[in-house]
């Protein structure tokens, strides 16, 4: 059986995820590619006025590695990719949270065709 789309499906609008705007921007970006109502919850909780890009990345690998204990395998690639987006291209750890992100993505597209059909 196909699924059957609805509006419900597609996110709509900005949220204020991040007193940044350039980080609040990006936060958008990966909550509309999931739809995942935790994981905008939880994106809203990382807003510190303290914050780092360096404290930013560590918080968003904490949230993938929870989102991948708790087998939630979208949320996880979201909060890999949310890390690697901020790490210069110098860093060994960008390309590993890149294949880990693309790994977590086709698992969970796997999972999602196997489970219309």
């Amino acid at each position: 059986m196909k699924k059957k789309w609805t509006t419900k499906d597609f996110p709509v609008g900005i949220y204020q995820l991040n007193h940044d705007l350039s980080v609040n921007f990006q936060m958008n970006r990966f909550y509309n590619w999931s739809n995942d109502d935790v994981l905008l919850e939880q994106m809203k909780s990382l807003d510190k006025t303290d914050q780092t890009y360096s404290s930013l990345i560590n918080d968003f690998k904490e949230l993938g590695n929870k989102a991948l204990a708790d087998n939630q395998t979208l949320r996880a690639a979201m909060y890999f990719r949310a890390a690697e987006f901020y790490l210069p291209e110098s860093d060994p750890a960008k390309q590993k949270l890149r294949e880990k992100f693309i790994e977590l993505s086709n698992k969970f597209i796997k999972l999602m065709i196997s489970s219309t059909f």
